[in-house]
């Protein structure tokens, strides 16, 4: 975890040739549009500390590498992380009562 500042934008890219949704972005109710924008290639949102939220992209459209910028200090973070092979099944760590959680 980093700290946040007021011009921190996490950069998400994701697969477009994967079907389905791009970005959950209800885990805590709907995350306002001024927080989260989707290009066709990336997801971007804004991580300033100012508002409680979370994001998850889907196994499917998951790439092995996403970043941050933070414009107030010049600093790019970039993150590389192993998937894991074949279809896994994942949590769905929604707020909510689920009849079926993975």
């Amino acid at each position: 975890m980093f700290k946040h500042t007021p011009l921190t934008t996490i950069v998400i890219p994701y697969e477009k040739s994967a079907t389905g949704k791009v970005v959950k972005d209800d885990y805590f109710g709907k995350v306002p549009a001024d927080r989260l924008k989707a290009s066709p290639s990336a997801v971007f949102f804004k991580a300033d500390g100012q508002y409680r939220s979370k994001i998850g992209i889907p196994p499917g459209r998951a790439k092995s590498v996403l970043g941050s910028y933070d414009a107030d200090g010049k600093v790019l973070t970039l993150v590389r992380y192993t998937l894991p092979a074949g279809k896994q099944r994942y949590v769905n760590s929604a707020w909510e009562l689920q009849k079926r959680p993975l």
